[in-house]
């Protein structure tokens, strides 16, 4: 990071940049927003960014992260009910609004006899933030509306809202609690997909949760718990009555930072599974619950990079005797390095158990890993890339799918009102059952507007 005329070019900005109002909230920078919509991908927030370490640090300063006041969102000053209005505040409202359009290549992801059509997609947004350090507020509404041009039986609309609560009553107490709403709709990828017999499945989510995080010197324990209600709509293969359940966890972490920067861990999890059903169309039992135990240890070093390893066992263990349990290897990484001002890479690997409508399975076990590379082409164009593979081994049926995933797209910043992004995605899998295995190509052009 000693790049001196890249760190000048990075902080520099027109001297008629227009203030903006002070907020506790996370920087909403028009390149990850572009970024996030043209290549979602990620592997969820470290622990150690919970906190005020250098790894918070080091994921704010990566190239598709780091704040561009020459293009940042400005937001619009909320006065508070009984303030003065022309007093600016600390809350701010971020509209937007992308507009895109594309052409898949087998949109139904099959074998043989592949659909290629063409689809436009308009998803505004509306964010509401306000509070400071100690005590922050945030409102996310959301939706994706998309149209094919003859394939209409892929058309969705999803939507949600969300709300979030961040406070920091005391300096080494952190708590968090959020809840939200959501439709959404099954990809065609997705092995669960109705396929070629109907519509894309669409479903609903409410879900709920909360945090808690304390420092006690160099210990360090996080608490957190989970809750979320899925309703499916019924498809040409199962009914949605089948399919609706509700999934709890929990997860507890202790940590030990034995030296400065590297911190050591222990975790625990345990989830519960229960759906509204008691039995599948095949009459199995449903319902499943089951732990996972990690060890790992956090490492960060000056707001360069970061890494987050864990290694443990897991266990899900299945309502209906004729199911064999789920065990074995458990394991998370989460790797970030800013390479140099201008290069972010990004390594995330997992293995978790997911629920599955496939006949006869228990459930499947998903193996996953991804490198991903971000460049700073030039301040206002950047160039973001994902390679991944996943792997998916389903219990008590003869079914295996590896599937490699690539995505590499440009986002030009245009100004601090809009940016422009250009993705491509390829999709390919090649499974152990009949028909299962597709190749696709999706190219998407795409514009935000934001405030």
């Amino acid at each position: 990071m000693s790049d001196a005329p890249a760190q000048n070019r990075r902080h520099a900005g027109p001297a008629t940049r227009r203030p903006r109002a002070a907020t506790g909230a996370l920087p909403l920078g028009a390149a990850a927003v572009a970024a996030t919509a043209a290549l979602s991908a990620g592997f969820g927030t470290a622990w150690l960014s919970a906190g005020p370490a250098a790894a918070q640090l080091a994921r704010e300063d990566a190239v598709m992260n780091r704040p561009r006041e020459d293009y940042d969102p400005i937001g619009l000053p909320l006065p508070l009910p009984g303030s003065d209005p022309s007093v600016v505040g600390n809350t701010l409202l971020f509209p937007s609004l992308r507009l895109s359009s594309g052409f898949d290549d087998n949109v139904y992801r099959t074998a043989d006899d592949e659909t290629a059509d063409f689809f436009a997609t308009i998803a505004p947004e509306l964010s509401v933030r306000t509070g400071d350090e100690l005590l922050a507020f945030t409102l996310d509404l959301t939706a994706e509306l998309r149209r094919y041009l003859e394939e209409t039986d892929n058309d969705y609309l999803d939507a949600g809202v969300a709300g979030q609560m961040r406070a920091s009553p005391l300096e080494d107490l952190d708590l968090r609690a959020d809840a939200g709403w959501f439709r959404r709709h099954e990809d065609r990828a997705d092995p669960d997909s109705a396929g070629l017999e109907s519509s894309v499945t669409e479903y609903d989510e409410v879900q709920g949760g909360g945090e808690v995080i304390y420092r006690l010197s160099e210990l360090q324990f996080l608490l957190d718990a989970e809750a979320r209600d899925l309703s499916y709509s019924d498809s040409a293969t199962v009914p949605g009555a089948f399919r609706d359940r509700i999934v709890y966890s929990t997860r507890g972490r202790v940590g030990y930072e034995f030296d400065a920067g590297l911190i050591a861990f222990t975790e625990g999890s345990y989830n519960w599974v229960r759906y509204d059903r008691d039995r599948d169309r095949e009459g199995f039992l449903q319902d499943n619950e089951g732990w996972q135990v990690l060890a790992g240890l956090g490492y960060d070093l000056s707001g360069v990079s970061y890494a987050e390893v864990g290694v443990g066992y897991r266990q899900q263990s299945f309502d209906d005797p004729s199911f064999e349990n789920s065990g074995g290897l458990a394991f998370s990484a989460d790797v970030l390095w800013n390479v140099t001002d201008m290069m972010t890479l990004t390594l995330g690997a997992s293995r978790s158990v997911e629920q599955t409508t496939l006949a006869g399975a228990s459930s499947s076990v998903n193996t996953s890993i991804e490198l991903g590379l971000d460049y700073e082409i030039l301040y206002d164009l950047l160039f973001t890339s994902r390679l991944g593979y996943a792997n998916a081994d389903f219990g008590d049926i003869e079914r295996e799918d590896d599937d490699i995933t690539a995505r590499a797209g440009l986002v030009y910043l245009i100004n601090e009102f809009s940016s422009a992004d250009l993705t491509y995605e390829f999709q390919r899998r090649e499974s152990s059952a009949a028909d299962a295995d597709f190749t696709s190509n999706t190219v998407t052009l795409g514009v935000r507007l934001h405030y």
